[in-house]
């Protein structure tokens, strides 16, 4: 297969899937000292800052909420009395712009397509003369005449989400937090909405928790069908 055909396959690939199925991928970064096993135990989900008493806060802790149910945790109202206080926090930078290059194939006739006329007289030794006229076909070639080059400027937004959960028990016995999880998430994309982004890095944060300390993984998650950004 031509580099030419491979690139004219890339773009539709590419054309297809940023039209037909958008998709998140997201770094994953962990350090935890939690047990293997979660099951039975309680969390409390608080928000850093001032963003506790929001609504945007209320909808993040209730996809975190959800998550943690799956793992088997079980969800605390209260934080005085839940086994682990999970501290939640979020946001979008302002972007950056972002320019590249590329072009496409043209495509167009390449050869043929043209009709040839010849005449003439033919001289026999004899002294007699004959004349001849003809035309001739040549069927066109189709390919690649040329290529056009463009541009395009794009804005690419940093999205984050970070998860820290402390151990409420030891933490009252220590009288200082005893961070027991720490978890960074990021993606970037054309998407500055993170209310259309958050619940794919959340999912690709729990894909598998606590996770392995110490290690940065990359999970994509499709966007849910119908929603966009």
């Amino acid at each position: 297969m031509s580099s030419v055909l491979l690139r004219v396959l890339s773009i539709t690939t590419i054309f297809f899937l940023a039209n037909g199925c958008a998709r998140v991928r997201s770094q994953i970064t962990v350090f935890h000292q939690l047990p293997t096993s979660l099951t039975g135990k309680s969390v409390a989900i608080l928000g850093a800052g001032d963003k506790q008493d929001t609504l945007e806060f209320s909808a993040y802790r209730h996809i975190i909420e959800a998550q943690f149910h799956t793992n088997g945790l079980l969800i605390s109202a209260d934080s005085k009395v839940a086994d682990y206080q999970a501290v939640l926090s979020y946001g979008v930078d302002n972007g950056k712009q972002i320019n590249s290059s590329d072009s496409i194939p043209v495509f167009g006739q390449t050869g043929g397509g043209t009709t040839a006329y010849a005449s003439g007289t033919i001289n026999s030794n004899s002294g007699g003369a004959a004349s001849y006229s003809g035309t001739s076909y040549t069927p066109p070639t189709y390919g690649i005449t040329g290529f056009n080059n463009y541009t395009t400027t794009s804005t690419v937004y940093g999205r984050f989400l970070a998860l820290d959960m402390y151990d409420r028990s030891a933490s009252e016995e220590k009288g200082k937090p005893v961070q027991v999880y720490q978890a960074s998430v990021r993606s970037e994309g054309s998407c500055s909405a993170l209310a259309v982004v958050f619940g794919p890095m959340a999912e690709a944060l729990f894909k598998d928790f606590p996770g392995t300390s110490g290690q940065t993984r990359k999970v994509t998650i499709a966007l849910p069908s119908g929603v966009a950004c």
